[in-house]
């Protein structure tokens, strides 16, 4: 029996694809590149709507101007009026930075050679939701909210976007990264992509360092983002603070994100 998609599938798997030409993420607001809209079109079909496509470049905006060529390129692809139109006045140069509060340095941490009891104590697991007040370089519009599932062995987080005025509406770029707790690498093929996971602890056990090399075949050839996180709980482990450090196409990018734990009956946002 051959399987076919739902249309609400696909397009969720098309604004996946959007998010392959920025950095994911986690979680930043990133301009849309011309590569990333193509590899959403091609997975959109005839007659589905471009709308969420819209939104998203109204949104974030694109770092390419629509040139002619460009616009032969996307119409072909299937693009409407209004997404070539979203495209032609959402055009965003590059920026200047400004400079923000660097959070506190990554530092290299090395596995201790025996896990402590002190490692056995620590745990993420719980559903976490972003306390923006505290929170530092990352996007001021939506909350992360991250769950979080470890044992013995791997600690699982999965990463997604709410919008504080409704909270049921999510961001549908929802992500799942499995670490192993014993040092080892973990490989994930999804589609282009491919992920690279490994984890580490302080040799006083408090804090557990989070590795992820990404690599996106695009058009234009490999994109690698490396992320790396330090994960500390505090107040009786009622906050979590993730430092997050990634090396990027357009250069680095430091966080500071501090979330409270969701107790149960509570609603995050």
């Amino acid at each position: 029996m051959n399987f076919k998609p739902t249309r609400a599938a696909v397009l969720i798997s098309a604004l996946l694809l959007i998010f392959l030409g920025s950095v994911f993420a986690s979680i930043q607001n990133e301009t849309i590149n011309k590569d990333a809209i193509l590899a959403a079109l091609r997975e959109l079909r005839r007659g589905d709507s471009q709308d969420f496509l819209v939104d998203k470049i109204r949104q974030v905006g694109v770092d390419f101007k629509l040139s002619e060529q460009v616009k032969g390129e996307l119409t072909k692809a299937g693009a409407t009026t209004k997404l070539i139109e979203a495209i032609r006045a959402n055009y965003r140069p590059p920026l200047t930075p400004k400079p923000t509060p660097e959070p506190s340095p990554i530092v290299e941490i090395k596995p201790s050679p025996e896990p402590s009891r002190r490692m056995r104590d620590i745990i993420f697991s719980g559903t976490w939701a972003e306390d923006k007040s505290k929170s530092e370089g990352v996007s001021t519009r939506f909350t992360a909210i991250r769950e979080i599932t470890q044992n013995d062995k791997q600690i699982s987080i999965s990463s997604k976007l709410v919008d504080p005025e409704d909270v049921s509406r999510t961001d549908l770029t929802n992500l799942t990264r499995i670490y192993s707790l014993d040092g080892k690498e973990l490989t994930t093929q999804t589609g282009d992509r491919t992920a690279v996971t490994s984890a580490i602890w302080s040799n006083d056990g408090n804090i557990l360092e989070l590795l992820t090399v990404t690599t996106t075949l695009t058009s234009s050839g490999e994109v690698k983002i490396t992320t790396r996180e330090r994960l500390t709980l505090s107040d009786n482990g009622a906050l979590l603070t993730v430092y997050s450090h990634s090396d990027t196409p357009r250069g680095p990018r430091d966080s500071k994100q501090v979330f409270y734990r969701v107790r149960r009956g509570r609603s995050p946002g």
